[in-house]
């Protein structure tokens, strides 16, 4: 697990790294368009670590921004 990883500056020790890496690799999203709906994201379920980073890095908000 990320234990005391809380920011993404917080992430200094180099053993860690690899292991974050993983985590991020890890997160699934898929892009859904349904009829004459518009297209988003849908999350496959994150553990613990994954929704922290995920919120830490404000992924939610890169993906807010991407052009679909």
């Amino acid at each position: 697990m990320l234990h005391g990883v809380k920011t993404c500056e917080a992430i200094h020790d180099i053993e860690q790294v690899p292991e974050v890496i993983e985590k991020l690799e890890n997160i699934r999203i898929a892009l859904v368009k349904l009829e004459n709906r518009e297209a988003k994201f849908v999350f496959e379920t994150m553990d613990v670590d994954q929704a922290r980073l995920f919120s830490t890095l404000c992924l939610g908000d890169v993906l807010e921004g991407a052009n679909l």
